[in-house]
């Protein structure tokens, strides 16, 4: 098989071969081409053998039919309970607008300042600024920027109240050994050398977009081949051989009537409305945060000592880390109402992103967060966690929406969440394709679905309208091989709830700043207000 030097893949040459596979093959509607094997327009997803497959079916598992009694009553009960379909068939393909999906509008002001703040050197051309997210601990994103030039390319951080943009991560191409495309092009690792070590170290960066991550590696092709300090194309690697291995570990769990092969898989923010998870959930929106913070030590010998550890707030409970994999709970802080007695900001630190924890003992907790949106974030959690608990209803944190994966196999469809710091991951709960009574959107809103079956219902939100169609056209073609009928009816969303808690999100996200409304960041996608 050999590594992606030993292939020399390139984005042009993979995109080559998709085209002339289709081009001896008519324009059709979409679910008509899947039943007969061949890919959506754009999409350089393998093709199994019923759609189109992020990666071939390596345990050898068989087709899994089911007892025709049941496929008969359950075909029996769909076509006489689903309502009409709502939307007409129609075709999928990457679009310009879908490409420029995430990116921003940079100024000359701009300009400027990444020269003198950013940039290696000034003579380095802005290709383009992409909002994307990194991972941030298990079922966690942290918003971030990679900013494409002619020499290399950066990730970047926005302060909260300045909006001034600060370099986490800067690569020059020559020292890029290659990039490894996600499974279903819904992320892109960085692989490059350490300037000063010359240790290989990884980026990851999440999309949650097929689109923009075919557009965003075409750009860093075409700089890297046009830089004068590198003048090659980068290689590429498509075989995500560590995330598929970390999926199947966990659906294996699950017994040998799992599938293993992967039809579909999309990086979302998912719910369960109705019903439970097999698991708890970690992040989200529902009352868990993690992340490193320097906390303040005792003076010794007058002098004042920050240490940086890993802390996880889980409910009222503030638990300390020596680092994110440590086994150890170093310390736990109760945070309940009746023993704390707030959060504050700190003035005057060392550090400048100081805030402090006081409990009516007179004790107290000072940490420093790394940028003032973090701080943000981590002062409004816990203000929010010592509130009193007993004056309103507490919100199960399976209800709210948590940042996880999305995986359809012949059989079921699966919620996982992961860890891409250690490459494994956590099975959230999971589906029959057979259970499935009814898949509905909104049409005012095409970026979520909701998914009823017999034992809940999950709300499932896409980064984009692209995403989402991916996603139904691959459940229709399985649901529909499942019960050997033509159609597959989608419905309009009728819960007045569901329906008003998605639009409140896509209002707040296209409400959210004027700046970032001018910067023309990522029209369309709410996933920034699921995971905050």
């Amino acid at each position: 098989e050999g590594g992606p030097e030993c292939r020399g893949e390139t984005l042009e040459g993979l995109e080559k071969t998709e085209k002339e596979r289709d081009q001896s093959r008519p324009e059709e509607h979409l679910d008509v081409r899947l039943q007969k094997g061949v890919g959506e327009e754009g999409c350089s997803l393998p093709l199994g053998p019923k759609g189109p497959s992020v990666s071939p079916n390596r345990s050898g598992s068989p087709s899994l039919p089911l007892p025709q009694a049941r496929v008969a009553e359950r075909a029996f009960l769909t076509e006489s309970l689903m309502p009409t379909d709502v939307r007409s068939r129609r075709t999928l393909q990457i679009t310009e607008e879908e490409q420029r999906h995430a990116d921003v509008r940079v100024d000359e002001t701009m300009r400027v300042v990444f020269s003198i703040d950013v940039l290696f050197h000034s003579e380095e051309t802005i290709e383009r600024l992409v909002q994307v997210h990194t991972p941030n601990g298990v079922g966690e994103q942290r918003k971030a920027y990679l900013l494409i030039t002619s020499d290399a390319v950066y990730i970047l951080r926005r302060d909260g109240l300045d909006g001034l943009y600060s370099k986490e991560l800067g690569v020059r191409y020559s020292n890029m050994d290659h990039i490894v495309i996600g499974l279903g092009w819904q992320s892109i690792t960085l692989v490059y050398k350490d300037k000063d070590s010359g240790a290989v170290r990884t980026c990851v960066v999440l999309t949650g977009m097929e689109a923009v991550s075919k557009s965003v590696v075409k750009t860093l092709q075409v700089a890297a081949g046009r830089s004068a300090s590198f003048g090659l194309a980068i290689p590429l690697n498509k075989d995500d051989d560590a995330r598929i291995e970390a999926i199947e570990k966990e659906l294996i769990k699950l017994g040998s009537h799992t599938s293993m092969d992967i039809l579909h898989y999309s990086l979302v923010h998912w719910a369960q409305l109705r019903g439970e998870p097999l698991h708890s959930l970690v992040g989200g929106s529902g009352g868990s945060l993690g992340g490193y913070l320097h906390y303040k030590l005792p003076k010794l010998l007058g002098k004042t000592t920050w240490k940086l550890c890993y802390f996880r707030l889980i409910d009222e409970n503030l638990l300390q880390y020596q680092n994110e994999t440590d086994k150890t709970l170093r310390a736990t802080y109760r945070l309940s109402g009746n023993s704390c007695g707030g959060c504050f900001r700190v003035k005057g630190e060392s550090k400048e992103f100081t805030f402090s924890v006081h409990w009516k003992d007179g004790s107290s907790l000072m940490l420093s967060a790394s940028d003032e949106e973090e701080l943000s974030v981590w002062m409004s959690s816990l203000c929010q966690a010592t509130l009193e608990r007993s004056k309103a209803p507490r919100v199960p944190m399976h209800r709210s929406c948590h940042s996880c994966a999305l995986l359809l196999t012949e059989n079921k469809i699966h919620v996982l969440q992961e860890d891409w710091a250690s490459e494994s991951v956590v099975l959230v709960t999971s589906c029959e394709v057979a259970d499935v009574n009814e898949f509905c959107v909104d049409g005012s809103l095409p970026l979520y679905c909701t998914i009823s079956y017999d034992q809940g219902l999950w709300l499932v939100c896409f980064n984009s309208e692209y995403e989402l169609a991916k996603f139904e056209a691959a459940l229709s073609s399985t649901w529909r091989e499942t019960f050997q009928i033509d159609t597959f009816k989608v419905c309009e969303v009728t819960d007045a709830e569901v329906k008003a808690q998605a639009h409140r999100a896509a209002e707040l996200l296209l409400g959210s700043g004027s700046a970032q409304r001018s910067d023309s960041v990522t029209r369309g996608r709410v996933g920034d207000f699921f995971s905050s």
